[in-house]
């Protein structure tokens, strides 16, 4: 019986898709594996468990909704290099989340469901996951089709309100710095009854007004008219704010082009120092700029070098803009295609230069691009691959090439993205998808090496009820909110925060006595929680009379008690090419499997679906002092032959675990 030793030393490609499996041809074959689950990528080509959630605030005032795919949403609000914020949107509200710098706790300062006005915030179920969002200084404006543009405005150090977004007049409140466009159709004329005054009827030639214009501004020859009443689709009312030049049937007249009936912008970000929107109802292709450093005033006035910017794509296909991403270009995303306004390297955007260049015929989902790694990282309609969209030197131009495209079974639907560079004790960048199925797929990437994988994180209940909900990063930290049953049956939605300190899931550091813990400020009775101390895994208890007792096992007085989650590797088919051919599809056994650990606590290994792992425990010759990590190669013995023999690694303990690679001796 002839031996081979195959060597597994890097996972650097991840989890790729099941159809690999024959793909022995290919250098990525022995760089990834079938299944790399709950596990960081590492830059040296390893692999490390991902760290565990800290509990940080529970939201009792919404109700979990099965049928909605994002309805908790996280965002980070960076005022200061001391004064950080996460702002937590949902129906009808806002939470508000203060990081504290000198310490890095984390707390819940405030919570809004009015603006202002004494209104509602407009934000409902439905808005929330296409919401988009742009933040500088205090401010944070928030845009959707269906509402008004909001401001989150920082009025303290631990207190906001929410403001419409209003735009700025004239000191005589005369004149509207806003876009305006004519939406009528060509040849219809406007005909006012007067030169001035109030109640004064505007009649157009053919049906143009609907009762919602009341309250709306319209322009006549540029003088500005505030609708104030409605009588028919041909006729109404308003209040005539400059006097006009004459009241002779014209076709130069125009409305404002945010409104209740026209539609409000869905995109928004801050480029070149002009806030831009883009994206309304009935423009969907449009893109309007404030102007320079004046964020509420959209006056286009005579076209200076400072003033507004404001045209439309107008590409010869329907293009709705979902996003615009600011990066060494102003990046326009819609539904079909993927556009760029060109920035220049001696002169600013003005309204004399601005162009907009069609580049890729992708289109984006509704998730907002991320700047990552040198690009900008966006899902692809229809929610099923991801791509970067870089400039590539070498054509002059914006390339949108696929990332996800040997792991795209990872790629679920996402509901929203974030990414880290460089974090959690590792120097790499992660991209973060969260997936409508409740797990997130992971992006590593290493541009300047040429190295990037895939990996999926997941929670112990997501094929329930449970799963990550949404995802977002503050500086070098990874917050999350994920959906759990905490005993009671009731799901409930919880803001939590990964740390290399814990090992579980939704977890806290709690104080008992003789092995006896009360946990009833997190968790429900008949909750399944495990518990670790110190470096031991005590076992999975049930919560009961708001306690969880592990005195049968362990009568420490402290311990990290919260939900397990399981590190899975599959490897691909072990294979090998040695005289005769490939070893694909021929019967042969592992037997022996070296795998290179480092500071790990426990692991099983196993070769085939129905062999037994081998579990490792390193402990000191002091009991007192409990397990000791293990660094080093540790040798695991198989039995049994397959077709397609794979190397299994998983935990029997929700404890650390690091491979930096392995060793497959084969016999045939």
């Amino acid at each position: 019986m002839a031996r081979i030793r195959v060597p597994l030393n890097n996972f650097e490609r991840g989890e790729v898709s099941p159809s690999m499996t024959s793909r022995t041809d290919l250098n990525v074959y022995v760089q990834s594996a079938e299944k790399v689950r709950n596990f960081f990528l590492m830059a040296e080509g390893g692999l490390r468990r991902r760290p565990g959630t800290e509990f940080i605030h529970k939201f009792s005032t919404v109700t979990v909704d099965a049928s909605k795919r994002l309805q908790v949403r996280i965002e980070p609000f960076l005022f200061s290099d001391d004064e950080r914020y996460i702002v937590a949107f949902s129906a009808g509200r806002c939470d508000f989340f203060r990081i504290v710098a000198s310490t890095g706790a984390i707390s819940h300062i405030q919570a809004l469901t009015q603006d202002t006005d004494s209104a509602t915030l407009p934000w409902t179920v439905d808005t929330v996951e296409a919401t988009t969002f742009a933040q500088s200084a205090d401010n944070m404006f928030v845009c959707h089709s269906t509402h008004q543009p909001m401001r989150i405005v920082r009025t303290s150090l631990t207190a906001f309100e929410v403001r419409k977004y209003v735009f700025d007049t004239t000191t005589a409140d005369d004149e509207t710095f806003q876009p305006y466009f004519s939406f009528q159709a060509s040849g219809v004329t406007l005909t006012p009854q007067a030169t001035s005054g109030t109640g004064k009827t505007m009649t157009t030639s053919s049906d143009y007004w609907v009762s919602g214009h009341v309250g709306k501004i319209i322009r006549y020859a540029g003088n500005e008219i505030l609708i104030t009443g409605y009588t028919s689709a041909t006729v109404v009312t308003g209040t005539i704010r400059k006097t006009l030049s004459a009241t002779t049937a014209s076709t130069d007249w125009d409305e404002q082009v945010f409104s209740s009936v026209r539609g409000f912008p869905s995109a928004v970000t801050f480029h070149e120092d002009r806030l831009w929107f883009a994206g309304t109802t009935s423009r969907p292709d449009g893109i309007f700029s404030s102007k320079v450093s004046e964020y509420f005033n959209f006056d286009v006035g005579t076209a200076l070098a400072n003033e507004s910017i404001q045209f439309s794509i107008s590409a010869g296909e329907f293009n709705t803009i979902r996003h615009l991403t600011s990066s060494r270009d102003l990046q326009v995303y819609t539904s079909t295609s993927e556009f760029f306004v060109p920035s220049f390297a001696t002169t600013a955007l003005t309204p004399t230069n601005a162009q907009i260049r069609r580049q890729t015929p992708f289109g984006c989902a509704l998730v907002r691009p991320t700047p990552f790694d040198g690009a900008t990282v966006y899902v692809q309609r229809g929610g099923k691959t991801v791509r970067e969209f870089v400039f590539s030197d070498s054509e002059s131009a914006y390339v949108s090439t696929p990332i996800s495209l040997l792991s795209s079974h990872l790629v679920i639907d996402p509901t929203q993205m974030s990414a880290m560079r460089g974090a959690l004790s590792r120097p790499e960048s992660y991209a973060f998808f969260v997936n409508s199925d409740g797990t997130i797929a992971v992006f590593h990437s290493i541009r300047n090496e040429e190295k990037a994988g895939w990996t999926l994180w997941t929670t112990s209940d997501t094929s329930t009820t449970g799963g990550f909900h949404s995802i977002c990063t503050v500086d070098e930290r990874l917050f999350c909110v994920a959906k759990r049953d905490l005993g009671g049956g009731t799901v409930r939605f919880m803001l939590e925060e990964f740390l290399d300190t814990a090992t579980l899931d939704c977890s806290d550091d709690f104080s008992g006595s003789s092995g006896v813990f009360t946990t009833n400020s997190i968790f429900e009775d008949n909750a399944k929680l495990d518990v670790v101390t110190g470096n031991d895994y005590l076992g999975n208890f049930t919560q009961g009379s708001n306690q969880v007792n592990v005195s049968a096992v362990n009568t420490t007085d402290s311990a990290e008690i919260g939900f397990g989650f399981t590190g899975i590797l599959t490897t691909l088919p072990i294979d090998a090419q040695v005289d005769g051919g490939p070893l694909t599809a021929e019967p042969r056994q592992i037997t022996r499997v070296n795998v290179d650990l480092l500071e790990t606590l426990s692991v099983s290994v196993g070769s085939g679906g129905t062999s037994v792992p081998l579990i490792l425990q390193s402990v000191t010759d002091d009991f007192s002092t409990g397990l000791a990590k293990f660094s080093g190669k540790k040798e695991f013995r198989m039995l049994g032959y397959s077709s397609d023999p794979r190397v299994f690694i998983t935990q029997t303990a929700p404890v650390s675990l690091q491979i930096n690679g392995m060793i497959v001796e084969v016999a045939f």
